[in-house]
């Protein structure tokens, strides 16, 4: 795992590395770049003997140096490029200035974007490489500035961002320097990222000892493997998870969460479900054992949980205040390992208007999405603000949140998070959460911790739409990515 660390943990790092390697800051700069142009050559090789045709966007900070080094050695290594500097003062930063001359020095054509006029004039190309602002940036952008991002987005360009893409400005590519940023994290500055890479650049390892733990992010699982591989092992020693939910109508909800956890690592599955559910469950997913609620169509009270291991508690649960109290005396008194998903949430939600106090078994595991996490904690106006309020919260109730979304946020009870990075579009279909939240329980059954099996069900998760997309599916349902999770669980 590699921490996420603020802008201003990245500038500290960078001058460790200046200071401890030792090294000068230009050819520290010289490294990045050289790193960023094996990856863009990478992606231009398709096109390579088309001759595409090249602009580099540079500003006058430290990414325009970037982006003026990242243009003189694709110039060195054959690949025709041109320059486009946007000046906004008398000159940049020493860095910047140093490899603007070299650039002269080889005669590398610039376009001075002094002007909105001169906008007029930048040519056609192919690919766009955009090293304007960086993580310097603390301001909004208006004039000139503005002006140029409005006019980058018209383009038909490939884009590709040096480091992190400037705000408001949607790219296809975002090579970003050694970790992952914050900005990069959330909707509101993430959504025109595109696909996000990081590349290693050899910054000093010895700064991250400096750091206190803090936030990090994974896209592979070190932990070591879980599995009974022993040919005596029994069903029960895979551990019985239990998951209740379904309403009248919702009944699906429960059946893929089901069929998940016994896909995914456990021996056994029981479901309790509303009465009137009882045949499809038998019939859809003749695996399970079967429990069912007194009333037909909802579930008004739960049974024992003294035979399983772990709980799975909401899909397609309904929001009968029936139900609400029969969570609310559930959650009391529950002792075993706790998923609270889906409608459970929302319940659970009305719970804390009346009672913002009410304590959760300790480390059990929430898995909202936004508007459940927002209607759970209050709304937020960011993702920055989002991301306190888990934290906050996770130390406050003692308990793991996963926060669902395109780099989910697993929260532990020390308040640290970890991102994951192996999502997939795939994973944006109806009854993916559901298959999630087996996953999870599942992996509480067999008897990892609550913060083990949400990172780890999250990863798996998130794997089998990377390995769906590889086969070349373009859109799943849910119960597609259920088949996926066979293959899957010898790596847990």
């Amino acid at each position: 795992m590699m921490q996420v660390l603020s802008n201003a943990q990245i500038l500290a790092w960078d001058a460790y590395t200046i200071s401890h390697e030792p090294i000068l800051s230009i050819d520290l700069m010289e490294r990045a770049s050289h790193a960023f142009v094996q990856e863009f050559i990478k992606l231009l090789l398709p096109q390579k003997e088309l001759q595409p045709r090249i602009g580099v966007f540079c500003g006058q900070g430290n990414n325009g140096g970037d982006g003026l080094a990242i243009a003189r050695l694709l110039h060195q290594q054959g690949v025709s490029v041109q320059v486009v500097l946007l000046k906004l003062k008398s000159q940049g930063t020493p860095e910047q200035e140093i490899n603007l001359k070299r650039i002269q020095e080889l005669s590398i054509p610039i376009i001075w974007l002094e002007n909105e006029q001169t906008l007029n004039s930048i040519p056609y190309f192919d690919y766009i490489i955009e090293a304007l602002f960086g993580i310097g940036i603390n301001k909004p952008l208006q004039g000139l500035a503005l002006q140029t991002l409005t006019y980058l987005n018209s383009l038909p360009a490939i884009k590709v961002a040096v480091d992190v893409p400037s705000p408001q400005l949607k790219v296809a590519f975002t090579f970003t320097f050694e970790v992952l940023k914050y900005s990069l994290l959330f909707a509101e500055t993430g959504a025109n990222a595109g696909k996000v890479k990081v590349i290693p650049i050899g910054l000093h390892p010895r700064y991250l000892s400096t750091l206190e733990k803090g936030d990090s992010f994974f896209n592979t699982f070190e932990t070591p493997n879980h599995s009974i591989n022993s040919q005596f092992a029994m069903k029960w020693e895979k551990g019985h998870a239990l998951l209740i939910g379904g309403s009248l109508g919702m009944i699906g909800a429960i059946t893929l969460s089901s069929k998940a956890a016994l896909s995914s690592f456990c021996g056994m599955v029981s479901v309790y479900v509303p009465k009137h559910a009882n045949n499809i469950i038998q019939i859809g997913f003749p695996e399970a054992l079967v429990q069912t609620d007194p009333h037909d169509n909802i579930i008004t009270c739960f049974p024992s949980t003294k035979a399983y291991k772990a709980i799975g508690i909401g899909p397609g649960l309904g929001r009968d205040p029936e139900t609400q109290n029969a969570l609310k005396d559930f959650l009391l008194h529950c002792d075993k390992p706790l998923l609270i998903d889906a409608d459970a949430l929302n319940l659970l939600a009305n719970i804390f208007q009346v009672e913002p106090n009410f304590v959760l078994p300790n480390n059990c595991i929430l898995t909202p999405h936004q508007k459940e996490f927002d209607r759970l904690f209050g709304t937020s106006e960011n993702g920055v603000e989002r991301l306190q309020k888990q934290r906050a919260f996770s130390k406050k109730l003692g308990i793991v949140i996963v926060l669902k979304g395109a780099y989910t946020s697993i929260s532990d009870a020390n308040g640290i998070c970890y991102f994951n990075t192996n999502g997939h579009p795939l994973l944006a279909t109806a009854g993916s959460g559901d298959v999630l939240t087996g996953i999870i329980t599942a992996l509480l059954a067999s008897g990892e911790t609550p913060i083990i099996a949400a990172r780890k069900g999250v990863f798996l998760h998130a794997q089998a739409a990377q390995q769906l997309a590889q086969k070349g599916h373009r859109q799943i349902i849910a119960s597609t990515l259920i088949s996926e999770l066979g293959f899957l669980a010898p790596i847990l």
